[in-house]
Parts: structure tokens; sequence; C-alpha cells
């Protein structure tokens, strides 16, 4: 695989380790919320995509297409990347998620096209039957 040499940058507010955490990508006072199991290798990834798709094009189905619109329209050559949760599983991380998104969903600064965190591969069974759980019962209310 060719790699690329200057990938879209995204640097780090405040401190940060490699950890399972929900995180606010800033793109000046706009923000997008995502969730990663390491975030350096996370960002590491987004920034190699961010950077793919704005020379190659987005779709609009795309989960990062509001933040990488963004991008385009400010130019901006940087954007920001910061911890507002660390968690400690799967089930907590998919949570927390989900809750900032609730927050954010009518604030005219977020980025989000959805408004339920992405739920990736690696979280296990266990902790997306309780995610399951946690929605089914907010729902029935």
């Amino acid at each position: 695989m060719a790699r690329i040499a200057n990938p879209f940058r995204i640097s780090y507010r405040g401190e940060y380790k490699s950890v399972m955490c929900v995180y606010k990508i800033w793109v000046g006072n706009k923000y997008f919320i995502g969730s990663a199991k390491a975030l350096k290798q996370h960002i590491e990834q987004l920034s190699i995509g961010i950077d793919r798709q704005l020379r190659n094009g987005i779709k609009p189905d795309n989960l990062y297409y509001d933040l990488i619109i963004e991008i385009q329209k400010t130019n901006v050559q940087v954007v920001e990347a910061e911890v507002i949760y660390t968690a400690i599983s799967g089930y907590s991380m998919l949570r927390s998620c989900y809750n900032e998104l609730q927050i954010c969903k009518n604030d005219s600064n977020c980025l989000n096209n959805t408004y339920h965190p992405y739920i990736p591969g690696w979280v296990s069974f266990k902790d997306k039957e309780e995610y399951t759980d946690f929605i089914n019962n907010i729902s029935n209310k």
C-alpha cells in the first residue's frame, strides 16, 4: 500500500493518550463528535481519509461528510482533536458518545450528520447488546 507523504493534519488540544474515547474534532468553532478504540491510530487513519476525500471528492452518505465540507469551505490546513471522555469499555464509549450527540443535535456548530454513534466491529457482542438495551429503554419511555 502506498503511503501518503503529507496527509491532512489533525493536532491535539490538551493532553491525549491513545485510549478508547469520545472525541471532538474542531474546525474553528464548529465540531464533529466521534469515538475511537485508540485515538492516536484513529486520528492517523482519519487524517489520511480526509486528505483522500479532499482530493477525490466525498459522498453525502459519508459519516464525515459535514466535517469535510466545513474543512473545504474554510480552507483550513489543520484541525484539532480533543478527548472529551475516556472510556473503560465499548459500552461506556457508545453510551457517552450517544449522550454527547443528543446534546449537540440542536447546535448549529455540530458537524455530525447522524446523532447515534457509529458502532465499530471491534466492540464486543456483550457491549453492543448492553448498548442496544440502553437505547431500547430510552425509546420505551
